[in-house]
């Protein structure tokens, strides 16, 4: 065999390793890519449809409170004025005088549904932004970041919500002091 031939022979087959591994690799980023941003994509719709279901949890618990003290208002109306209808308080009579006790255990329920649903609504966003990191990851490495660029991918953008506490601490750098959360507005 010639050594034209030979050098021929090899020329082929490094062109075909080369081919194979960038078409192998373009392959394996390219389903890469395509993996995270849907798995990205759905959680931000998780977190979208969490915070949904826990404003809604919110609203719903206040929204008993609120008809509890109604419901409790009205009954010791009711009771007063049943004491001293038109005749004399007979109807009170029967009754041994004892005024409705007020309990703060709906405000406790209503707190420990508070902190657990941002507890898991953190969670979710949490993990939103760790498959964000994966995805830019990407496009941060040598290797990979180059086939993003030749594929033309982009990096996705997510959304985490803050409060407005935080975004003020962000946008100043000045930490805002603890006592001015709890002023009225």
């Amino acid at each position: 065999m010639s050594t034209k031939i030979k050098i021929l022979i090899l020329s082929i087959v490094a062109t075909a390793f080369i081919t194979l591994l960038m078409v192998g690799s373009y392959s394996s980023y390219y389903d890469s890519e395509a993996d995270l941003r849907t798995n990205i994509e759905k959680k931000q719709e998780v977190c979208k449809a969490y915070y949904t279901k826990m404003v809604q949890i919110f609203k719903d618990k206040a929204a008993v409170k609120n008809a509890y003290k109604e419901d409790a208002t009205q009954f010791g109306k009711d009771l007063i004025e049943g004491r001293y209808d038109n005749d004399n308080g007979k109807l009170m009579m029967w009754i041994q005088e004892q005024n409705p006790q007020f309990s703060a255990d709906m405000y406790k329920d209503l707190m420990n549904t508070i902190q657990s649903e941002r507890e898991g609504f953190f969670v979710q966003q949490e993990q939103l932004l760790d498959l964000k990191r994966q995805h830019d990851n990407l496009f941060e490495k040598f290797w990979s970041g180059m086939f993003m660029d030749w594929m033309g991918a982009k990096k996705i953008e997510v959304v985490i919500l803050q409060n407005p506490e935080t975004k003020q601490a962000y946008s100043t750098g000045i930490e805002v002091e603890t006592s001015q959360m709890f002023e009225s507005k």
